[in-house]
């Protein structure tokens, strides 16, 4: 069950989204704690900092699935928590279908796909498949909504190769 708590600061999507899988209570304090480490960690991608902060502060253990070969280079370079554990595989429908099995995942998307108005990277969870697509918390909202399978996969395919931002996957492990 997800926390109905809807970010309050614009780019605190992945950090509502780590607290909220990890099952730990959002403040508006834990709000800002998680994205302020996230973005002291590395100039280069603000979410490693995100992940590496729950990780060591709360105990809690992550698979991270990165959709990049230099990027994945780069996070093995990092000296993060044996409690993180770093995946290269190809982000898809096909491995969020796998993945949603076990528990809840964290996916990187564009929202345009989803909402119409901009196109930014985005962090939202998928709960579960449907049989049209996926129950997805979204953490600008702080509410669950149905998105069709093809919304998700656009999310996906525009963040890669509109944005270029290489998608990932979060799980608690």
């Amino acid at each position: 069950m997800m926390q109905n708590y809807s970010q309050t600061i614009n780019q605190s999507c992945l950090a509502i989204a780590l607290l909220n899988i990890s099952k730990i209570k959002i403040t508006r304090k834990n709000e800002w704690d998680v994205l302020e480490a996230g973005l002291k960690y590395s100039k280069e991608d603000f979410a490693i900092g995100h992940i590496e902060y729950i990780a060591r502060k709360y105990n809690k253990k992550f698979n991270y699935y990165l959709d990049n070969k230099e990027y994945e280079k780069y996070a093995l370079r990092k000296n993060m928590s044996k409690n993180v554990k770093i995946f290269k595989e190809k982000i898809s429908l096909n491995l969020i279908n796998k993945l949603i099995k076990k528990s809840p995942i964290i996916l990187q998307i564009d929202s345009y796909a989803f909402w119409k108005i901009t196109h930014v990277s985005h962090f939202v969870i998928i709960l579960e498949k449907t049989k049209t697509g996926y129950e997805v918390y979204d953490p600008w909202f702080g509410k669950n909504f149905y998105k069709s399978s093809k919304e998700v996969s656009t999310g996906i395919r525009s963040l890669r190769n509109l944005l270029k931002f290489w998608p990932q996957i979060i799980q608690s492990d």
